[in-house]
């Protein structure tokens, strides 16, 4: 069964530029936002800083060798403090995906299914250094930016977060956003792929993203091909039910200030940097309008959270039920 919320009748309680162009207003925002947990800089930033990190523990120490270096560079990047703050995270999304899917009636996912989905995303490891040679295969990411999942040819399946998105992100909101969306690939529709299944819920799901022009590229038979948009949508679509619930747990300790800040944290990473990107190929990303408007401003407790009326537009579900209000 879709979300679909009917047109508003009365008037809504949130700033109409808000709940109009939710988008607009929260890609406009250049400065730094702050909420009550943090807030989220420029991806450029955390990796010029991490940079700087390097730089200083090479000039300090000439002696070390590369591998030395590597792991000064983790104990003063991926600290205690910050190694908690995404583990917390990560377990605060993994809950949130497996309770959204013990919610789901028979009808829509089979006992069968929900053991499948809910094995994968257990055996999902996040992988944070230290040591350095965590990251052994790829040292890079020490100073990048990137968080992904990843499948190898064995079937572990792994979680790794670079040590400049540690730098980058101070947001809660944001943190439980990126992990989750990352887990939401663990269990996408291609990744699927490889163990065999496809829910027919996933077939409804893509039927609505369709429908409501937000998924485009390869047709049903091209699905999964390169450019295909479907998994990086259904990721989003994922982290968008699972930070709807944070949003509306810290409703009633922040005041409506801190709360848009704290919704525009959760999602301000996908806006782009450059506004003139209507010629750009965002390749197997929908476009930031997309991802913001029409998937994350259309959850109905979002919405809801932000004192909007409902959406004109339908937030999809392929029969999975966002969290109760």
């Amino acid at each position: 069964m879709d979300a679909r919320m009917p047109a508003s009748s009365g008037r809504t309680v949130g700033p109409p530029d808000i709940c109009t162009n939710l988008y607009r207003v929260f890609c406009s925002r250049k400065n730094v936002t702050k909420d009550p947990t943090g807030f989220v800089r420029r991806d450029t930033e955390g990796e010029i800083e991490a940079l700087r990190i390097y730089e200083e523990v090479m000039h300090a120490n000439p002696e070390l060798t590369s591998e030395q270096v590597d792991d000064e560079l983790v104990k003063r990047i991926y600290t205690d403090e910050r190694r908690k703050f995404v583990e917390g995270a990560y377990r605060y999304a993994r809950v949130g995906i497996i309770k959204l899917i013990d919610s789901q009636p028979k009808s829509i996912l089979v006992e069968k299914e929900k053991r499948k989905l809910k094995s994968i995303l257990r055996k999902t490891v996040l992988q944070l250094p230290p040591p350095a040679d965590v990251y052994g295969d790829e040292p890079d990411l020490l100073t990048k930016n990137d968080v992904y999942f990843e499948r190898l040819k064995d079937g572990t399946r792994r979680l790794r977060v670079g040590g400049a998105f540690l730098l980058s992100v101070k947001s809660l909101f944001n943190m439980v956003f990126t992990i989750a969306h990352e887990l939401g690939h663990s269990i996408d529709p291609c990744e699927l792929l490889h163990e065999g299944m496809r829910p027919e819920a996933y077939d409804r799901l893509t039927a609505c993203f369709r429908r409501e022009k937000i998924l485009s590229g390869p047709g049903k038979r091209a699905e999964c091909s390169a450019g295909d948009q479907l998994p990086e949508l259904f990721a989003d679509w994922v982290a968008v039910q699972v930070t709807a619930g944070l949003l509306k747990k810290y409703a009633t300790e922040f005041d409506k200030s801190q709360l848009l800040d704290a919704a525009i944290n959760t999602v301000k990473d996908l806006c782009d940097e450059d506004e003139n990107f209507k010629d750009v190929d965002f390749g197997s990303h929908p476009p930031p309008q997309i991802r913001i408007q029409s998937v994350f401003g259309t959850h109905p407790i979002i919405r809801q959270v932000l004192g909007c009326a409902p959406s004109v537009q339908t937030h999809c579900g392929y029969g999975w039920r966002p969290f109760a209000r």
